[in-house]
């Protein structure tokens, strides 16, 4: 059952949001469980450290297909939560068993530049999968995410929570590419794109490419000779800022009666705290006036990132998903900014 359909028997009752939080959690216990069969005992230091979970394991909750098995268990950490996030994984006796180690890694500046981590470390599992652990360069876990190579990677999730930025296309089985931020880095991001080939993902640099997105609208707006519909009311321009939160990604609770949104904003736990502002670093270029005029993030700006709050009276975290809040966050203290060239 996908996301949408699960978020529409929450709303019905009390035992539907029972039945659908039971739900969500034996996905995240089926996909973590083979690389830690203690499950509860990870999320808890994920929680913890304010890291969350990437990749393919994110890529696989919000994709909700059985057959799709994840194969590398990403972890991201905001900066300075890397190393204690590490040595506490390592104390931990119903963790530790489960790992090897293999090595870690202060990554080149090409990988720092394009994907927003400095550091690295990777383990061996027992089951003979890989689990990476990220430090992001900013105080946000997510900045890495949000620089993926593809929109099908920006993805998260933690305990209590599960964000998507581009779900429609996820369903839809497409993903835009950062075309000029793409190339691989590691043997894993190769590996990634070609299981998520094998499971009938198909790219673009521009959604134009993809004959759904190509028929004729008003207004059009036009590129050199071409001229196509707007993608910015469907969130899918690839100039457009983005955040998690906005009206075209997914923000979702695993269990709202359980643990809401305030918990999560009085610890300043994603998507709450430091957390991103991007656009895809993308060649395509657009000439409308849109393109001039984004009111989230300055032309030729990439990526920043906010400290996000919550506004007084916001109906923008009532637990729903059809994902169109009524109020919007604060954004508030700039942090770190990456420039294009």
């Amino acid at each position: 059952m996908d996301l949408r359909t699960l978020g529409i028997w929450r709303a019905t009752c009390r035992a539907g949001n029972d039945h659908v939080a039971r739900a969500l959690r034996r996905t995240t216990t089926r996909m973590l469980f083979p690389f830690f069969p203690c499950t509860h005992e990870f999320l808890r230091h994920l929680t913890d450290h304010h890291a969350v979970i990437g990749g393919e394991v994110a890529l696989s909750f919000v994709l909700r297909d059985s057959s799709f098995e994840p194969r590398v268990l990403e972890v991201y950490t905001g900066y300075g939560w890397f190393q204690p996030f590490i040595d506490n994984i390592a104390l931990s006796s119903a963790l530790a068993t489960h790992l090897m180690w293999e090595r870690e890694e202060d990554v080149g500046w090409p990988f720092v530049r394009h994907r927003g981590a400095r550091k690295l470390a990777i383990f061996g599992t027992t089951s003979g999968r890989r689990v990476i652990v990220f430090e992001s360069t900013t105080m946000s876990p997510c900045t890495p995410i949000s620089r993926s190579w593809c929109t099908a990677m920006m993805n998260f999730v933690t305990e209590d929570c599960f964000a998507a930025a581009y779900l429609p296309l996820i369903e839809k089985r497409r993903a835009l590419v950062s075309d000029l931020s793409c190339e691989p880095f590691h043997s894993d991001e190769d590996n990634t794109m070609d299981l998520l080939i094998q499971y009938g993902f198909s790219f673009s640099s521009h959604p134009t490419k993809w004959a759904k997105f190509n028929t004729p609208s008003s207004p059009p707006r036009a590129t050199g000779e071409n001229t196509y519909p707007c993608m910015r009311m469907r969130f899918a321009c690839p100039d457009q800022g983005r955040y998690f939160g906005d009206r075209g990604s997914t923000v979702g609770l695993v269990d709202p009666l359980h643990r809401g949104f305030d918990f999560l904003h009085e610890r300043l736990l994603p998507p709450f705290g430091h957390m991103p502002v991007w656009r895809l670093w993308n060649s395509t270029i657009c000439d409308a006036g849109c393109a001039y005029g984004d009111s989230i993030l300055p032309r030729g700006v990439i990526s920043i990132t906010a400290l996000y709050s919550e506004e007084e009276n916001s109906a923008v975290h009532q637990t729903r998903y059809d994902y169109e809040p009524e109020g919007h966050r604060d954004i508030a203290t700039y942090v770190d900014v990456a420039l294009a060239d």
